[in-house]
């Protein structure tokens, strides 16, 4: 019996390290074994013994850094104002507080380089800094909220609030706030993006080049594969060592409670303080979403001169000729046909993604603190830099014997889409099979009932409101995924790579316009998640 459970429970994970991780294998192989050479280190050598190698590598970690640390000035108090605090409205910032992340980090870029010309490491560090600290809010709120209601109450009646709160609250709340730092810097260093976009347009004094840009451009400008995974491998190292940090942290987060069960403590009243709250919360999202928007906005308001009124030197006395860019107008070009395009690979994955990662969740939710090598497993994927991906699906896909539609069209962009996502949605499900009791798995297990028949009647149902999250959060970073995919042919076809392609040809209207349905196709399932889901859970995601 214990060899068959033991069997399942490896089994779980193989689907996962066969999208996930095999890919990036069968690349670094390709590496070790060239044709007509064996094993050589050749590639490696050569590329980490060059200079600039090692100089793009300081500058990734000084950008991942940087946004780690901004990240954590504004999503600390952020979320702690958001899941703490009686203050009015908080559930609405908990709502829009995920809008940065679903807007393209580049368009926020090219939206504050139209009002204060910026360029460089500070350019590059703010705009990712204002993308990525919902990551931080969001961890960090969850991990106010696990500190158990016992023991807050006895460290304010100990200490007073404030003193109770420094003392003993933050301290239990820091294995959160670290994974949720560290996966940041993860995310920041093989950011393609924001650097690209930064890089042409600063003049050259400002430029600050990265190692994701520049594995990027050996693979696509100078056709060197292997050049450029070796030369990707140090920046994989990097993100590698933050993955096993978050999975040090989150092995020793636990609520803090001092019987069996957990209450949420008591909401931290601001009183006088709350205009404060107010104006704090009210002015990050006016600079990470409200400025990028109106921008936006205001392009599509604009409109964009016309091909033959865009010449350097145009006649004398000719009149800029503008066209007029509407939403409609958009949907029934071919940018209409992107869009659902776009929707549909993001909805396959997600759906991939929620029943690849069931199995690996529950494994690691019921293990609980012995799932140490689990939970490293599952934050491996994430390491992978975002361009890496891409060269490993190609390269893997162009080896196989594969239909030329899957590896043209829309099949390989839903792989690389599963690959890279698939382990936030193995977390997400794990942190809603925390929340179930273990004497309800104990008592199902008493039942008479096959394991399918256990967990459609027991498991599943309290799974629901996970799934929903995982699903809507897979599919909601997939459609506005670029780094992934970019070397993709079938994501030509797009909306992400349409946007990256206008932005580059300075169409700002249209590029306001794809920026608009983008975000309305993410917005619309997250807001109809949020109206349907019950009060009680809707309450929980913060």
């Amino acid at each position: 019996m214990a060899s068959g459970r033991s069997r399942w429970q490896w089994g779980v994970w193989v689907p996962f390290v066969v999208l996930a991780i095999g890919p990036f294998l069968a690349l670094l192989l390709d590496t070790l074994f060239v044709d007509g050479q064996g094993w050589t280190l050749a590639a490696y050598r050569d590329s980490w013994g060059s200079r600039k190698q090692w100089e793009l590598l300081i500058n990734s970690a000084q950008v991942g850094g940087g946004v780690a640390v901004g990240c954590l000035l504004l999503g600390l108090p952020f979320g702690f104002l958001v899941s703490r605090t009686d203050l009015r409205g908080r559930s609405l910032y908990a709502a829009v507080s995920v809008i940065p992340l679903l807007i393209p980090s580049y368009v926020s870029g090219i939206a504050w380089t139209q009002i204060q010309p910026m360029g460089g490491y500070p350019a590059i560090v703010f705009i990712l800094t204002l993308t990525f600290f919902p990551i931080v809010a969001f961890l960090a709120g969850r991990g106010l909220r696990e500190v158990g209601h016992e023991v807050e109450d006895a460290a304010r009646l100990q200490l007073g609030t404030l003193h109770g709160m420094c003392r003993v609250t933050l301290p239990l709340a820091v294995p959160s706030v670290l994974a949720a730092s560290l996966l940041v810097f993860a995310l920041s260093i093989s950011d393609f993006g924001v650097p690209d976009f930064f890089s042409f347009a600063g003049n050259q004094e400002q430029s600050f080049q990265v190692l994701s840009a520049n594995v990027y451009f050996r693979w696509f400008a100078e056709q060197d594969s292997e050049g450029a995974v070796a030369a990707a491998m140090p920046l994989l190292l990097l993100a590698c060592a933050a993955m096993v940090g978050i999975s040090w942290s989150e092995g020793r987060r636990g609520r803090g409670a001092i019987t069996g069960s957990h209450r949420v403590p008591p909401p931290v009243r601001l009183g006088r303080w709350s205009w404060i709250a107010h104006a704090y919360l009210c002015s990050v999202m006016v600079l990470s979403a409200g400025f990028p928007m109106g921008v936006v906005l205001s392009w599509l308001a604009k409109g964009t001169p016309a091909e033959e009124a865009m010449i350097a030197t145009p006649p004398s006395g000719a009149d800029a000729i503008v066209e007029e860019v509407t939403l409609l107008g958009l949907l029934q070009g071919p940018a209409g046909g992107d869009v659902l395009r776009s929707m549909l690979y993001a909805g396959l994955a997600a759906a991939v993604i929620v029943v690849v990662a069931v199995g690996p969740a529950l494994l690691l939710a019921r293990r609980r603190r012995s799932s140490s090598g689990g939970l490293l497993l599952s934050f491996v994927p994430l390491a992978i830099p975002s361009v890496f991906l891409g060269m490993a699906q190609l390269q893997t896909f162009d080896r196989a014997l594969v239909p030329d539609p899957f590896f043209t069209g829309g099949g390989l962009v839903v792989v690389t889409y599963v690959a890279r996502y698939l382990p936030l949605g193995v977390l997400a499900l794990r942190a809603s099979a925390l929340r179930i009791a273990p004497e309800i798995h104990e008592a199902s297990q008493l039942s008479v009932r096959s394991p399918v028949a256990r967990f459609c009647k027991c498991t599943f149902p309290l799974l629901v409101p996970g799934i929903v999250v995982a699903a809507t959060l897979c599919f909601g970073l997939a459609l506005r995924d670029l780094d992934s995919i970019v070397l993709l042919d079938g994501a030509q076809r797009t909306l992400p790579l349409r946007l990256y392609n206008k932005v580059h040809y300075a169409r700002d209207a249209e590029v306001a316009g794809l920026c608009l349905l983008q975000m309305m196709s993410v917005f619309v399932p997250w807001i109809v998640v949020r109206l349907l889901a019950p009060a009680a859970f809707r309450q929980k995601q913060w």
